[in-house]
């Protein structure tokens, strides 16, 4: 029997509400993301400075680690990665964010 996202709604499993909630809210799922334009032209550069900048270095760190050898007790490896796994999550955050953006004026 399928699961319908409406009966896991009504339900009254709350960890079922809340995975499903976490879930569509954490991939952007037809939202709308109500921002100034202040905040949309920082996440912009934001954006700009992990692709261009953080990423690259992260990158390099991840190779200077792989040649320190024994990769399964190298925790600079492991920090580098996860600080890769970061910097890719943030910008596809990024993205979702920029692309359902709705700007709304200040004053």
């Amino acid at each position: 029997m399928p699961i319908l996202l409406e009966n896991i709604l009504r339900s009254d499993i709350n960890e079922d509400k809340k995975f499903f909630i976490e879930f569509f809210n954490t991939v952007g799922y037809e939202r709308v993301h109500v921002i100034s334009q202040e905040k949309y032209d920082a996440m912009e550069v934001e954006y700009d400075d992990i692709k261009k900048n953080r990423i690259p270095v992260i990158a390099r760190k991840v190779d200077e680690a792989k040649q320190l050898g024994d990769l399964s007790e190298n925790a600079e490896y492991h920090s580098a990665r996860e600080e890769m796994a970061w910097a890719k999550s943030r910008i596809q955050e990024i993205q979702v964010i920029l692309q359902t953006a709705e700007i709304i004026d200040e004053k």
